[in-house]
């Protein structure tokens, strides 16, 4: 019988090439994770340059902004190096730029707004090496607060300027950034969402950028520093965030970022306290679809969801006071609410969570000065349209009594203004012949001291600018400027 046997020969070629292979895979390996980890560690010192540029331009701010308490005349326009004066010990202007350890180099630019008025921009900008450079800008504005601005007579007052669209773009809330006013508007019958105009001459505001279109109705806006917060509803991007630093060149390119509320296109209303954004949201029985929410934004090119509260209701307005988010809500039960946000990422309902109005009418404006509040309804035919809170401590959780007191509006109240002072409070109502009303606060009785009827349909948003004490209405159709009456004002 053959046998057939199997010969196994040694092929070292092969032994070879599996060693020179494992060695490159190996390589590979170890090359991946060493890159991982350098390119982590970079990242790590990039944000940490930011982090610290950061720091110094709000340092360079917060003493320009103690330069101006020691007096105004000092915050001279031009690029400053900011420093510490050894001889006063206090800060001071002193050449055009400074320079930090680390090579950071940092200086502050004031622009004449008014006589009273400047925008301050903060810059630091650093360059380490080839990959680790950049630059941080954050921009305010300075008044000189220690002059003495008295409220004028809104007893009396007068239409001083004016802007008209040949449509009814139905405008509402306003936004104020230096000589420049946003309007936010419906879509539904032609407008475009966002409206920008010029008001550096009070009696010709004139609309600039009227390419833009937001594409989107809008329901709140608000300005912090050189960004323009939107709620609008796009039901993907309900927040939008747009770089102002040029707004006749607000763009779909000049958007900072977005946020995306869960639902679709609920965002109502919103508030800033210091950075933190709080916003409120249209009623919601789904899980997860909550009505009241915080952002923080210390970072201006992010929003950062912070909390949430599930509500009943739906949040038309809110105002800050204190430790306190006060909201306008369609809560039959509870048209104010309280909510505590001194820890934005731990909000909550306190115990007394507000005050139910009489009637069914929802909460629909909430403003705060001081430790008054004033609340705005829908119309109703037997309730009174705004209220008045006096709050002990301006930040407590009160629940009346004392108080609340009553104005009837005629109509339902869509806006209110306070001035600081709480001497007046400006309202933009539904009421057909006194679509502005200004009211007297002092007087519990709250009479109405001067009115105004346009013709370019009801009273959607308002605002009072404590800087040239103007007030500013937006319309169906018109942007409306007023300014006090002649003589001295009264506030009692």
């Amino acid at each position: 019988m053959q046998r057939i046997i199997l010969i196994r020969r040694q092929r070292p070629g092969f032994l070879l090439m599996e060693v020179l292979i494992g060695i490159t895979v190996f390589s590979l390996f170890v090359s991946a994770i060493g890159y991982t980890l350098l390119y982590g560690q970079e990242n790590t010192i990039m944000a940490g340059d930011r982090i610290r540029a950061t720091h110094l331009t709000q340092r360079a701010l917060d003493a320009t902004r103690s330069i101006r308490d020691g007096a105004f005349s000092s915050v001279t326009t031009g690029t400053h190096g900011v420093w510490v004066d050894r001889t006063t010990k206090k800060w001071a202007f002193s050449g055009s730029q400074v320079i930090s350890s680390g090579g950071y180099v940092t200086k502050v630019t004031v622009e004449s707004l008014a006589t009273d008025w400047v925008r301050v921009t903060g810059e630091t900008k650093w360059k380490h090496g080839y990959n680790r450079s950049g630059a941080v800008l954050i921009t305010t504005e300075l008044t000189d607060w220690g002059a003495a601005k008295p409220v004028g007579n809104w007893a009396n007052f007068t239409l001083e300027g004016s802007w008209t669209d040949a449509g009814t773009p139905v405008m509402s809330s306003i936004a104020l950034y230096g000589n420049y006013l946003f309007a936010g508007s419906d879509t539904s019958g032609g407008g475009r969402g966002l409206y920008i105009f010029d008001i550096t001459t009070l009696t010709a505001p004139s609309r600039i950028n009227s390419s833009f279109n937001l594409g989107h109705a809008t329901y709140d806006l608000a300005v912090k520093g050189q960004r323009l917060y939107v709620l609008n509803g796009d039901n993907s991007n309900e927040i939008r965030v747009y770089d102002i630093t040029t707004p006749s060149g607000i763009s779909p390119g000049t958007t900072v970022t977005t946020y995306n509320l869960p639902g679709s296109g609920r965002a109502r209303s919103l508030a800033l306290r210091g950075t933190t954004l709080i916003v409120g949201a249209a009623e919601s029985g789904t899980a997860g679809e909550d009505e009241v929410y915080t952002f923080d934004i210390s970072n201006s090119g992010s929003i950062v969801l912070q909390d949430s509260l599930d509500d009943a209701s739906t949040v038309y307005g809110i105002a800050v006071s204190g430790t306190a988010a006060i909201l306008a809500t369609s809560d039959n039960g509870a048209e104010m609410k309280y909510v505590k946000v001194d820890v934005p990422a731990n909000i909550s309902f306190p115990v007394n969570q507000g005050y139910n109005a009489t009637d069914t009418p929802d909460g629909t404006a909430i403003a705060i000065t001081g430790t008054s509040a004033v609340l705005g309804r829908a119309n109703g035919s037997s309730i009174e349209e705004m209220l008045l809170f006096e709050m002990e401590g301006g930040g407590g959780y009160d629940v009346p009594p004392p108080g609340p007191w009553f104005h009837e509006a005629g109509g339902g109240v869509n806006d209110i203004a306070l001035d600081p002072t709480g001497c007046y409070a400006f309202l933009a109502t539904s009421f057909a012949t006194k679509d502005m009303q200004a009211v007297k606060l002092p007087d519990t009785a709250l009479p109405e001291a001067d009115s105004y009827d346009t013709s370019t349909g009801f009273g959607r948003g308002i605002y009072y600018d404590i800087t040239r004490d103007r007030v500013y209405m937006v319309t169906d159709s018109a942007l409306l400027i007023f300014k006090p009456g002649s003589g001295s004002n009264s506030c009692s």
